[in-house]
């Protein structure tokens, strides 16, 4: 029989072989952080977050009036900053 798996039919496909892999921010951690977030795991000022944001320094999200900011973004900063060690 066909089954139906995350919205698929799955007829006639060997399943046996399939690795779930949990999606980005399914481990507990959140996917997107708020500006204060954000600004307190760089060590940073709401106010510095901010002008990095203007800047383009730092890609953001915005939904509705919420300003967000993907863990993966502020990581990707941080290496782009990085200096020295060889």
């Amino acid at each position: 029989p066909a089954m139906i798996w995350l919205g698929f039919v799955t007829e006639g496909i060997d399943m046996s072989n399939i690795t779930i892999t949990p999606a980005p921010g399914e481990s507990g951690q959140s996917l997107l952080l708020d500006q204060r977030s954000a600004a307190k795991s760089l060590n940073l000022s709401v106010k510095t977050l901010y002008n990095l944001r203007m800047a383009g320094e730092l890609p953001y999200v915005q939904i509705g009036d919420r300003i967000l900011f993907y863990v993966a973004d502020l990581h990707a900063f941080i290496q782009r900053k990085r200096k020295g060690g060889n």
